[in-house]
């Protein structure tokens, strides 16, 4: 019988399910019929035991999107949070709104969430990582969020000049946007964008990399 590797966990399986990465949840039902969804194979233990991540990450997106669809989405996680009291109260004591260009933008300060925000986050970096490379991410790579402003402090000048010339990628009617960036240290930065707001920043490094670095495989300078 013919195997494969689930695309986010590397695990070898017999049969694979379809994974909507970006997470199809993220798009109320209004627009859905729009959109070609981008689908990865994975296991059924990563694709079946996130639903609530998901909910909590489309919550996340839905309130600071700005974005031709920002009122779908901000009605549809109003839904969502009609249906789930706890987080409703938790957004209401730690949310400010305003307005911007006819859009209500609502500010929440999910610091209680952050893990489960980037753990979304990431799995949509690994979907894009096979989609690009036709590799597992996690096989011989490590990947990690980085603050977006210490990236750019950190390695400023490279990322400005690769950023001229970057290709970006987009998946889902261009609601989520990416590019890959090659850095002179070997490492990867993956940039994605989802709906023109939510922007996540992630290093991708090779597992050896220390070791390369002390063999000299890998200039520093």
């Amino acid at each position: 019988m013919r195997t494969i590797e689930c695309t986010l966990c590397a695990k070898v399986i017999n049969k694979a399910t379809n994974e909507h990465l970006p997470q199809r949840s993220l798009y109320p039902k209004k627009i859905r019929d729009s959109i070609n969804f981008n689908t990865v194979k994975a296991c059924s233990d990563c694709n079946n035991g996130s639903s609530k991540s998901d909910e909590i990450f489309k919550v996340f997106i839905g309130l600071i999107a700005n974005h031709e669809h920002s009122n779908e989405l901000f009605y549809s996680v109003n839904k969502t949070l009609n249906n789930n009291n706890k987080l409703n109260r938790d957004i209401v004591n730690n949310s400010t709104l305003t307005k911007d260009h006819g859009h209500l933008i609502s500010h929440w300060n999910a610091r209680d969430y952050t893990d489960i925000v980037l753990e979304s986050a990431e799995k949509c970096a690994k979907g894009f990582y096979f989609d690009k490379y036709n590799e597992v991410l996690i096989k011989n790579n490590s990947i990690s969020p980085v603050p977006t402003p210490f990236i750019y402090e950190k390695h400023k000048i490279e990322i400005e000049e690769k950023l001229q010339s970057a290709e970006w990628l987009s998946v889902n009617a261009g609601t989520v946007n990416f590019t890959f960036l090659d850095m002179k240290n070997t490492d990867i930065i993956i940039i994605i964008n989802f709906f023109d707001s939510a922007e996540f920043v992630f290093c991708i490094r090779d597992k050896e990399y220390n070791k390369k670095v002390n063999l000299g495989l890998i200039n520093l300078s």
